[in-house]
């Protein structure tokens, strides 16, 4: 099931593709993987990076009973940033407005509002007010709006 206006940069791969929901405004770029044995939600205005694994599924760690697999569903809200080659584990919840940083293997549940980074993915910040003045690093968005300005005229 598919909201309106998504994209998804080819290739993709999915298990069944039919235990999937995605929202409103989705973007995808290349490489996304999507092991849905079970369910996926992903919310509205939600972005992935190139190279970004989501699986419902693992196995026990014991070796006589790793033959048996189990499947839990992952939920990623609204709003949410998932950077390239993030990985997200079966039974996770990434909270509403969060930003996952590229490369991170997320295990446990990521709150709403916070910049989340590592391996295994640990909340980094919260959400702030610089977050509303730079777009990257030392650069605000005022400066951005002003190129906008000048180069549209």
């Amino acid at each position: 099931q598919t909201g309106q206006f998504i994209w998804i940069e080819p290739p993709v791969y999915f298990a069944y593709g039919s235990h999937i929901s995605i929202g409103e405004y989705f973007y995808a770029n290349v490489n996304l993987t999507i092991i849905d044995d079970w369910e996926v939600d992903i919310g509205n205005h939600v972005l992935f990076g190139p190279n970004i694994t989501i699986s419902t599924t693992g196995h026990p760690l014991d070796p006589e009973k790793r033959m048996y697999m189990y499947a839990f569903k992952v939920i990623i809200e609204d709003d949410v940033w998932v950077g390239g080659g993030a990985i997200i584990n079966p039974g996770v919840t990434i909270g509403r407005g969060s930003v996952i940083g590229a490369g991170s293997v997320v295990t446990k549940d990521i709150p709403a509002n916070v910049i989340a980074v590592g391996n295994p993915c640990r909340v980094l910040r919260p959400m702030g007010p610089e977050d509303t003045i730079y777009y990257y690093k030392d650069r605000k968005f005022s400066d951005l709006e002003h190129w906008r300005t000048q180069t549209d005229a």
